[in-house]
């Protein structure tokens, strides 16, 4: 266990002092874990407790309890790492190590998620492209990444499709390393059977065998017969442990298996009807046999095994190979007799011995008595090496006289080989080793090494060059890397040279000048650079840039030297040859001191100037390039210091010229220091300058003891670097304190900085003072400024002129304040004293104000008579203010009341109703005086109640004040004898009387109707002579209707008032429609939209409209038609007004109603007003489709449809708003607006629709007549006076037969407050199928029950009596037509289609049964009509139609069009062409003559040679109606033809021994592409097997340009004969072209003649 914690005990503590070791590492004993939980954990509190943690706890300890450490905690502890605890950053770094180890973790996881995710994306593409295209899966095993799936223990898709005899591609297999699966894998018996060691077949030497164990997947390992001779020790030959353990093992099994081995004849039967029962019975294991690694002059082994498949025994034979490489020995059977029974198997060995590298193919042929023969391939594959080498080396850049070694790593992407590196000189060379010297390669100015090299299978390789460059320039060299194969490569090595050279690139800020006239220089310095003025310790930088000139990295340093100061008068003799010596106290620096200028790059150097003093100062910079190689004299060099001379070994490395080396192996560099760049540097250093604003400081005004005043100023900094001051302490005593804020600070340049000086003095008087500024790095010369002021006292003032206290009541007290300030910022003391006055005194005479404080002095006065005051206040300050005096006045008197008006008569007034006047009192003094009201007196007292207001007022001083006098009576009559008391206070014994008179009436009410169209019935009720009466006539339903009842009170007197309805009244409203209305009304004054917007946050807000609807719907739920509603019902009449209650009257049904309205007012007799109310327009019916659209005749719109399509439907959904269930009798009626009918008469007897269904049925049944009987079916012996009734009606329209039709057609019951739904069809017919508009309308009569008609106070009437309900139908009928446009043609001319035979190939060169060509061809139909227009496009097999979407072109199958009204499709015809037609194409043009047609083909001859058909057909647009529209097609079919530039190829004599080449063109001049093939013409000529032409098969693309298409055809003509050899060939296609001969001829000879001349 260790321990991270420091000496507190505390982990990560910084208490340990710096420097202090950490503690030491404490190991402890591990301590035993004991039976009972941790303390830290809680304990179970009972035996059968159900936690388990203290058990989980105990097993795996701190690994369950810990908290995990997160990521974000690992960056906090590496954010607050402790320095001085080596442990906790220990901690750290392994925390750190471990979070990124698991991040990395969880990244290889998500790589193997996201190749798996994108694996099984692309596998799913692939497996349905190889289901239509019937590819193999195992194509896609490269899909995943196997090495990463086995890292994970996953399994891989070879463990599914490994083929453990696939030795095609060996190359591939060696790389891939695929692992097989166990089903794959031999056993070892196979292994024993098919080793690949030599083996003694008696035929051969004896071979021992190796005794290395070889995996199951090794390839064939050489065999050298010279290590194989001999003998070796028996133990050698024994197994080990192990292997004989697992030779027990598996020879034990075997011997198990041989107590149950069945009959291998009963296996693997074979039927005649097998198609392998005629082939050989013989299976070959493995099927072929591949030998990968060999090398020259060693032998290599394989073995196979042919095993028997039939059911008897028979006897095998092998051929041996045709080549001497490989080589067969003899078979080993099961039996001596040379025969194999079914099921087992005979060996062989097959022997290769290469004599080259080169690939060798060759076969063995099995043979069996009565089967064909069988082949097992042979073959030697070994992959040649290839280096990843370019075609050139690139050696760098290197100075002349140095010398540069540069490294090469090459890749054998190949199998293994042995390299040799020649120059191109040299090559070809009769021998290597003669060639190369010491194992390098000399090329100067380069040096290769090693010249010969093995590269083994998927290594590396090092190549090294060596540069060394004598004069300046670029130099080649050409390499020849020859291969052990003969395989030769040429490359070339490059190099530059250059000699070093730098030079100054920018400096910063424009510091580079010229030197002004005859300024002192240094003669030697090639640039000069001149710094600003800077101040004292202070310093300005300036960045050099250097660039280095060569491709070179070099070292370099800088040295500050004193300048060879050269004058324009003292000539420039001096070439700078004079010494130079260091300046050590210089100011000037250069940082970096000393650093490398990178290859053909810049480096950036800072020289700063610093000076301590001010003063001039001169230097000259020079920069040195160190380790710069000596050039060779014919190179100009630079200046040349101390020479270090080296040497550069064969390996590279350098040493000094002392060293032992081999002169022949090493080559002498000599080293110089150098100087690169001189630069002449200057720079001024000046003092400091400062400046105050103001230039003396003055504290204008006074300024008061005690306080401090403060003045600001300014001090400026006019120098070139900031300023550090500090203000000096000023001599002052103690009564005075001089401050100035900041104390010291710094000033930047060219800045100001803000002060400001503090002054406090205790004494009065001016003062005069100078304040010291000390400057660093300047204290010999301070700044200063001058400072003065003037000190004052206090001073305080009366802010009241003078005090009057008025008129005051004998023997009271009056007090008055005075208020004093301290105008001062300091404290003041005072006092005050009051002169002359008995009867005033000062309660306050002494005391202390604070800074600009206020005070108040309190006066009292108590005057004992009545008298005038008179009277002075006297102020004193201390400590010099000045004396301030105040003015006092005052006066006494005694109060006196009056009534002006001592009795008042009231007139009429009314029983138990207050009656006011008004009484005024005058104050006869000065003072205010107070009086009080007492009870009445009189005769008449007591049947009135008398109230005074106020009761107890004051009146002001000579003042009159009005009091209320309210008088209520208890009875009627006279009142007479009325008396009232007021006394006054200060005088109660003498008392003022006032007395009332009245006379008291009763209660009187008038009524009224106001009518809006009969302004003078109001009057006429006022008089009494008419009675009041409401009638409402041609009302609306759902129309509320108003009128005002008025109610009048000619007296004073307040009544209650109770109004009612007794037979239509309103239900009582519920509380939330009551207070939704009440909030809509509120909103209404908002305006536009707003005013219909409900305010969504207020539950009870909803749109006005709304608000009334659901209010007319609770007042008129008692189901009765109509309600009455009051705006007031009950309240109380007030005195002489006048209440107008609004009657309003709500219906929803028609109907004649009638009711009375009762009014009580007072204890007066209740009254009755008559109301009628006629309703009779409007309808109970509305529809759905309207919603809150009040519209009684909707019109239903179907649109525009094609003259026969399909019928189109409407749902109407018929709401009844009222309380009574109707029967609608419905009829369609086709509008005739031309009819000269003007009527139509209808005539019936009784009821019109006979009587009513109950309320539960739905149609009027089926016995019932729909319409009125006709006169005719009326018997004869009834009245007609009593029976027949006539009825006279508009004429509107004729009834629906074709257009328009309702459903259901009978009579349709809709209940109170509910609905039906009615389909209305439209029927699309036109008789001449021309463009037609529909105009109707259907029809409802409402008929009632006997219930609904009559009921106590309303009668209604139905059927006839009563409006029908209607709604218009309106619709268009379109004729079925389509607007085409083709590209470029017209609909006559048609669109022309044109395809080849070539587009049947696929990209394999595979004839496919179908293609298309591509959509090229547009058709566009369009709708211009409002209609919905629906189509089918018909066409032949051969065309195809294509439409295009987001997914590309994608066919059009025989599905139906819909194009909306306005909107148009853009369709695409393509041939279709078929292997089918384009061979009865060809057969038509074999049999068929131009201008012959056969089925209307024509067939043309094209300038090619091709053959063009040509013949009709055609698109058809179908509509639903039967209807077509009809597009032409013309289709163009090409076949291809083509032709050859020769048909007689003549070599002519050629020499015995060469090889000679011919070329021949084949043309395609036809637009189709061609399949052609070469085959000779039987029987082929003397010369067929020394004549070659490739290639042998091909395809010519089709005519683009004015050549045609072209495939040349190389004719190689091998002479080995002395002959005239001929051969002629003959060409086909594959789509019926023209089949082209020619003949190749050449005559073979040995005249040497022939040879000179080619």
């Amino acid at each position: 266990l260790l321990l991270n914690r420091g000496m507190d005990g505390k982990t990560g503590s910084r208490s340990r002092p710096n420097g202090a070791t950490p503690p030491p590492l404490v190991v402890l004993p591990k301590i035993p874990s004991a039976s009972e939980p941790a303390m830290k954990e809680q304990r179970p509190s009972m035996a059968a407790a159900q936690d388990i943690s203290h058990i989980l706890n105990k097993a795996f300890g701190s690994k369950l309890t810990r908290q995990p450490v997160d990521k974000e905690a690992v960056s906090n502890l590496a954010t607050t790492l402790v320095p001085d605890d080596a442990h906790h950053d220990q901690y750290v770094r392994r925390l750190a190590k471990l979070q990124e180890e698991r991040n990395l973790k969880i990244q290889k996881l998500a790589s193997v998620e996201r190749m798996i995710i994108q694996a099984r994306a692309r596998a799913i593409s692939h497996y349905e492209q190889s289901m239509a295209n019937n590819c193999d899966v195992k194509e896609y095993e490269c899909l995943m990444d196997s090495n990463l799936l086995r890292e994970h223990n996953l399994i891989v898709p070879e463990d599914l499709f490994a083929d453990p005899y696939e030795y095609e591609n060996p190359g591939k297999a060696a790389a891939a390393s695929k692992r097989q699966p166990n089903f794959a894998r031999s056993t070892t018996g196979s292994r024993e059977r098919t080793r690949l060691v030599p083996r003694d077949d008696g035929y051969s030497q004896t071979v021992a065998n190796s005794p290395q164990r070889r995996s199951n997947n090794s390839s064939p390992e050489p065999v050298d017969f010279q290590e194989l001779i001999g003998t070796t020790e028996l133990w050698q030959e024994m197994p080990d442990g192990p292997d004989r353990a697992e030779a027990k093992k598996y020879l034990s099994i075997m011997n198990a298996r041989q107590q149950y081995l069945r009959n291998p004849a009963s296996n693997n039967k074979l039927s005649p009807s097998d198609p392998e029962y005629y082939n050989c019975p013989f299976r070959a294991i493995p099927p072929k046999l591949v030998f990968t690694k060999y090398s020259i002059g060693k032998a290599y082994q394989m073995s196979f095994e042919l095993k028997n498949m039939s059911t008897c025994q028979r006897s095998v034979r092998i051929v041996p190979p045709k080549s001497n490489k490989f080589s067969i020995s003899l078979g080993s059977f099961p039996s001596g007799t040379g025969f194999v029974a079914p099921g087992l198997s005979c060996q062989y060995t097959v022997s290769f011995v290469p004599e080259t590298l080169a690939d060798c193919d060759d076969e063995l042929v099995v043979q069996t008595d009565g089967f064909s023969d069988m082949i097992l391939p042979v073959k030697a594959r070994r992959p040649p090496p290839i280096l990843s080498i370019g075609n050139s080396i690139d050696a760098g850049h290197c100075l002349v006289g140095g010398a540069k070694l540069s490294q090469f790593t090459f890749t054998n992407e190949g199998g293994g080989g042995c390299f040799f590196v020649l120059p191109k000189s040299k090559w070809p060379a009769t021998g290597y080793k003669s060639s190369v010297q010491g194992g390098r390669i000399s090329e100067p100015p380069f040096e290769v090494r090693p010249a010969m090299f093995q590269a083994p299978a998927g290594g590396k390789v090092s190549l090294e060059v060596l540069f060394m460059p004598k004069e300046v320039g670029r130099f080649e060299a050409d390499l020849m890397f020859v291969c052990d194969n003969c395989n030769v490569k040429q490359v070339k090595v490059v190099g530059h040279s250059e000699v070093a050279s730098v030079k100054l690139a920018d400096v910063s800020d424009e510091a580079l000048q010229e030197p002004e006239m005859g300024e002192a220089v240094d003669h030697g310095a090639e640039k000069f650079l001149r710094f600003p003025p800077i101040n004292p310790m202070t310093y300005s930088v300036r960045k050099l840039t250097v660039q280095n000139e060569t491709h070179v990295a070099m070292r370099f340093s800088w040295q500050v030297l004193r300048p060879a100061v050269a004058t324009p008068e003292a000539g420039e003799n001096k070439a700078g040859n004079e010494e130079r010596s260091w300046d050590l106290s210089s100011p000037f620096s250069v940082s970096p001191s000393q650093a490398e200028v990178p290859a053909g790059g810049t480096v950036s150097c800072s020289v700063v100037f610093a000076a301590p003093y001010a003063n001039s100062f001169h230097n000259v910079l020079h920069m040195v390039l160190h380790n710069v190689p000596q050039p060779p004299p014919a190179v100009d060099a630079s200046e040349v210091g101390d020479s270090r001379v080296v040497r550069m070994t064969a390996t590279g490395e350098m040493k000094p010229q002392g060293t032992a080396a081999s002169s022949t192996n090493a080559t002498v560099v000599t080293l110089d220091d150098v100087i690169g760049l001189r630069v002449d540097v200057k720079g001024d250093c000046i003092p400091y300058n400062l400046s105050f604003v103001p230039y003396s400081l003055d504290l204008v005004g006074k300024t008061l003891i005690g306080t401090t005043a403060r003045k600001p100023f300014q001090m400026l900094n006019n120098s070139v670097a900031p300023v550090y001051f500090r203000w000096k302490a000023v001599g002052v005593d103690e009564h005075e304190i001089i401050e100035i804020d900041p104390s010291e600070g710094e000033i930047a340049e060219g800045h100001c900085a803000s002060f400001e000086v503090a002054l406090s003095r205790n004494v009065p008087g001016p003062i005069e003072r100078n304040l010291i500024c000390e400057i660093e790095h300047q204290e010999s010369a301070p700044v200063s400024i001058k400072l003065t002021a003037d000190i004052q006292g206090p001073i305080v003032s009366i802010e009241t002129e003078s005090v009057d206290f008025g008129l005051v009541r004998r023997s009271e007290t009056a007090r008055r304040a005075i208020a004093i300030r301290n105008k001062s910022s300091v404290e003041a003391r005072w006092t005050f004293e009051v002169k002359e006055c008995n009867d005033l005194r000062a309660l306050s005479t002494s005391g202390f104000l604070g800074p600009l404080g206020e005070g108040v002095i309190e006066l009292e006065y108590s005057p004992s008579s009545e008298a005038d005051l008179n009277g002075i206040g006297h102020l004193r300050v201390e400590n010099g203010g000045p004396e301030s005096f105040l003015e006092i006045n005052g006066h006494s008197q005694t109060p006196t009341l009056c009534l002006l008006k001592s009795e008042e008569d009231l007139g009429v007034v009314y029983l138990q109703v207050p009656v006011s006047t008004h009484v005024q009192l005058h104050n006869q003094t000065d003072l205010p005086t107070a009086f009080r009201w007492g009870q009445a007196k009189g005769a008449d007292s007591e049947h009135c109640n008398i109230q005074v207001f106020p009761s107890e007022p004051v009146i002001p001083p000579r003042g009159t004040i009005s009091v209320e006098v309210q008088l209520t009576c208890s009875r009627l009559g006279d009142l007479q004898d009325v008396l009232v008391p007021c006394s006054v206070h200060g005088r109660e014994n003498l008392p003022l009387w006032l007395r009332l008179r009245a006379r008291v009436d009763g209660l009187n009410v008038e009524y009224a109707i106001l009518d809006p169209e009969c302004p003078d019935s109001a009057k006429a009720a006022e008089g009494g002579t008419g009675s009041c009466h409401i009638a409402l006539d041609n009302v609306a339903i759902g129309q509320p209707v108003t009128r005002k009842l008025l109610l009048r009170n000619t007296t004073a007197i307040a009544a209650p008032y109770v109004l009612g309805v007794r037979n239509f009244a309103a239900c009582a409203v519920p509380e939330r429609v009551s207070r939704c209305l009440k909030a809509a009304l509120n909103e209404g004054e908002r305006v536009g939209l707003l005013r219909q917007t409900p305010h969504l946050a207020d539950p009870y807000s909803i749109t006005l409209a709304k608000a009334i609807k659901e209010y007319e719907a609770a007042v008129l739920r008692n189901d009765r038609g109509l309600a009455v509603t009051l705006s007031h019902q009950q309240g109380v009449l007030g005195p002489f007004s006048e209440l107008e209650v609004e009657v309003t009257c709500y219906s929803d049904m028609w109907g004649k109603y009638s009711d009375l309205i009762s009014c009580e007012v007072g204890d007066l007799s209740p009254r009755t007003i008559p109301l009628s109310v006629n309703v009779c327009r409007g309808s109970p019916i509305t529809y759905q489709l309207m919603g809150a659209l009040n519209v009684q005749e909707p019109i239903i719109r179907f649109g525009a449809k094609v003259h026969g399509s399909a019928q189109c439907s409407r749902s109407v959904q018929v709401n009844n708003t009222g309380p009574v269930g109707l029967t609608v009798y419905w009829e369609c009626q086709d509008f005739d607006s031309e009819s000269q009918r003007v009527v139509d008469l209808k005539m019936f007897s009784g009821r019109p629709f006979g009587d009513e269904p109950e309320d539960d049925e739905e149609s009027v049944p089926s016995d019932r007549p729909s319409s009125p009987p006709a006169v005719s079916d009326i018997p004869a012996e009834l009245e007609v006076r009593d029976l027949l009734s006539l009825k006279v009606m508009s004429h509107e329209g004729m009834r629906s037969t074709t257009l328009f039709a309702v459903q259901p057609e009978t009579a349709v019951y809709i209940p109170p407050r509910s609905n039906v739904k009615l389909c209305v069809t439209f029927n699309p017919h036109s008789e001449d199928g021309l463009e037609r508009s529909a105009f109707g309308f259907c029809r409802g009569f409402l008929s009632l029950h006997e219930q609904g008609r009559v009921s106590p106070g309303v009668v209604r009437c139905d059927q006839y009596d009563v409006d029908p309900v209607r709604f218009w139908l309106s619709g268009t009928v379109m004729p079925a037509v389509l607007d085409i446009e083709l590209d470029d043609a017209t609909l006559d001319e048609g669109i022309w289609l044109e395809g080849c035979p070539s587009l049947l190939l696929d990209h394999a060169g595979q004839m496919k049964d179908m293609a298309h060509s591509a959509p090229r061809q547009s058709i566009k139909l369009s709708n211009a009509s409002e209609a919905i227009v629906q189509c089918q496009v018909l066409h032949s097999e051969f065309v195809s139609m294509w439409r295009k979407d987001s997914g590309g072109w994608q066919p059009l199958a025989d599905e139906h069009l819909l194009l909306q009204p306005r909107t148009h499709v853009q369709l695409h015809a393509a041939l279709r062409l078929t292997k089918l037609m384009v061979d009865g194409l060809i057969a038509t043009a074999a049999s068929a003559a131009p201008d012959e047609n056969g089925g209307g083909i024509q067939v043309e001859k094209t300038l090619g040679g091709g053959r063009l058909f040509r013949f009709p057909d055609a698109i058809h647009v179908q509509y639903p109606n039967g209807s077509q529209q009809v597009v032409p097609v013309n289709i163009q079919v090409t076949l291809p033809n083509f032709s050859i530039t020769k048909t007689l190829l003549d070599f002519g004599p050629v020499f015995v021994g060469t090889t000679l080449h011919k070329e021949l063109e084949l043309i395609n001049k036809t637009g189709s592409g061609s399949v052609w093939r070469l085959e000779p013409v039987p029987p082929g000529g003397s010369g067929l097997g020394q004549f070659n032409v490739s290639p042998t098969s091909g395809y010519l693309e089709p005519y683009l340009s004015g050549e045609g298409s072209k495939q040349v055809l190389e004719v190689k003509f091998d002479c080995r004969t002395d002959q005239l050899l001929e051969a002629s060939y003959r060409i086909s296609g594959a789509f019926g072209e023209d089949s082209v001969v020619f003949t190749v001829r050449a005559n073979g000879s040995f005249d040497a003649h022939y040879l000179q001349g080619e």
